[in-house]
């Protein structure tokens, strides 16, 4: 291992009582029943660390930036014209709210957390492996529009999903953790719900929880966040045609497993999890009654009838797995791709306009745990699902397709480093000159080697059961390579060794 790894981690051992004991520490990250507690964050920081001479990632935090995110727009040259240059997040809601009023289907992809790194990490993969086809980010911005996006919020630079969510659904900037409601607390109408006004058949795709702050500044007011509990009875209150995404375990009563439940029975990969309510509500009731079929599996939605008129498909108590750990034949769980078409199929009618929102939700939360290759599967996976949509609105031109994000997660970048003197790139050119540095850009065959990662790291940390184990998941996890050093020192601090004693 490197000296400048060995100090590293010299300094991370020495630090260990006071990263285990710190309670500001260990409450770091977002959902800590999702992410890190403060010392598998740091192993996180580890990990990286150790890869990093040959994945060239750096990562800045694992919390929000305040960096500017992208936007691409296609369809009517009115409402595209508009989101182009520099803009405020608040111009999407007002210009998705004008599309609404002039009778124009809307279709809002929200990549959560996805800056433009993460949106350039499959457009460097189609380039390092000399792909001439475009990635739908960039045949979007191409042919339409190519914005730049502030997120701040309405007295802070950086901002938190739901008050970004609720700009961009809503067209009002406001304060931190807030879900579509004025600066005095009241309700402030959001696209979806004009749309269901107006008339139009709505929907909600996510695979984060339903209730989460993206998809919630969509149907819910309320000042705090969250107030997940409450954020889903709210959704019984709309009329909205389709509802997919996960966090079911917010909408069954208190002490209750999703087995206790028909639709979940057989669904043996989540049936096991509990109820996240504190009352006795069952939430699904509510919608059977409200004229609702219930789905719970790629199974159900890939057989729903194309004339369904109001489906909710939650696929997971919590939500969805990472892009990068699904595997449909254990889990169950469609990808967005899957939700996404079949959203699509059931909105497209021939006497409505409609309005969806699409969220990839899980470039955040990878990004909040700083794992590049599980990010890349996951804005793969947004690009492939943009696909369907820019295909859609080809063959529907009165569409307006945006794409966008709430905010950037990480600070996320590729570095390049330096080499010795004895390890100098050296070629000698056709023109007879011998061309020399000692700048390593990250090199295309290295930075292919991001497209080989099979789970997420947060997934094998939770499974790795001993040093030896860790360091085999993790190298058989990814092309990028740790040594059992390394694989000591990441376990030692997963399992708050004090070494130092």
């Amino acid at each position: 291992m490197n000296k400048s790894i060995t100090n590293f981690a010299a300094l991370i051992f020495f630090s260990i009582p006071f990263l285990v004991n710190c309670q500001h520490d260990d409450h770091i990250g977002y959902k800590g029943e999702v992410f890190w507690s403060a010392k598998n964050k740091h192993a996180h920081l580890l990990y990286n660390r150790a890869v990093s001479s040959q994945s060239h990632i750096t990562w800045g935090t694992g919390n929000h930036t305040s960096s500017p995110v992208p936007l691409g727009a296609v369809g009517p040259e009115k409402y595209v014209n508009q989101l182009k240059g520099i803009i405020d997040n608040t111009e999407v809601g007002k210009v998705t709210q004008q599309a609404i009023r002039d009778g124009v289907n809307v279709i809002l992809m929200i990549g959560d957390g996805m800056g433009f790194n993460h949106m350039s990490l499959p457009i460097y993969m189609r380039i390092a492996e000399h792909n001439s086809e475009k990635t739908y980010f960039e045949k979007i911005m191409d042919v339409g529009a190519s914005g730049v996006v502030l997120t701040n919020t309405i007295n802070g630079v950086v901002t938190c999903s739901a008050t970004a969510a609720s700009s961009i659904s809503a067209g009002y900037k406001n304060w931190m953790e807030i879900v579509s409601v004025d600066t005095n607390g009241y309700p402030v109408e959001t696209s979806l719900e004009l749309a269901e006004k107006l008339g139009y058949v709505t929907g909600l795709v996510t695979d984060a929880g339903i209730t989460d702050g993206t998809p919630a500044a969509f149907y819910a007011h309320t000042y705090n966040r969250n107030l997940e509990n409450e954020i889903a009875e709210q959704l019984i209150g709309h009329n909205i045609e389709v509802v997919f995404g996960g966090g079911v375990a917010k909408f069954i009563p208190k002490g209750t497993k999703l087995k206790d439940f028909a639709y979940y029975k057989n669904s043996s990969y989540i049936n096991e999890m509990f109820s996240e309510r504190e009352d006795e509500k069952n939430l699904l009731t509510g919608f059977e009654a409200n004229g609702y079929k219930i789905i719970s599996n790629k199974n159900d939605l890939m057989n729903l009838d194309s004339s369904t008129d109001k489906v909710l498909g939650l696929f997971n108590g919590g939500g969805i797995s990472a892009a990068v750990d699904r595997d449909t034949e254990i889990t169950g769980e469609p990808s967005l791709v899957d939700m996404t078409t079949k959203a699509l199929e059931l909105l497209d009618r021939k006497d409505k306009n409609f309005f969806v929102m699409i969220e990839a939700g899980r470039i955040d939360w990878e990004a909040h745990d700083n794992d590049a290759g599980a990010i890349y599967k996951a804005v793969e996976e947004m690009n492939n699902m943009l696909g369907v949509c820019y295909d859609f609105q080809k063959a529907h031109p009165n569409t307006l397709l945006i794409f966008t994000a709430d905010h950037e997660t990480g600070g996320l970048g590729i570095a390049y480093t330096k080499v010795s003197e004895e390890n100098l790139f050296k070629k000698k050119l056709s023109s007879g000159d011998l061309w020399h540095s000692d700048t390593d850009p990250l090199f295309f065959e290295q930075f292919k080697k991001l497209k080989s990662q099979k789970s997420s790291i947060y997934k094998i940390f939770g499974e790795a059961k001993s040093e030896e184990q860790l360091f085999e998941m993790l190298n058989n996890n990814s092309d990028y390579k740790i040594t059992r050093e390394d694989a000591q020192i990441i376990f030692d601090v997963l399992h708050g060794y004090k070494k130092a004693k």
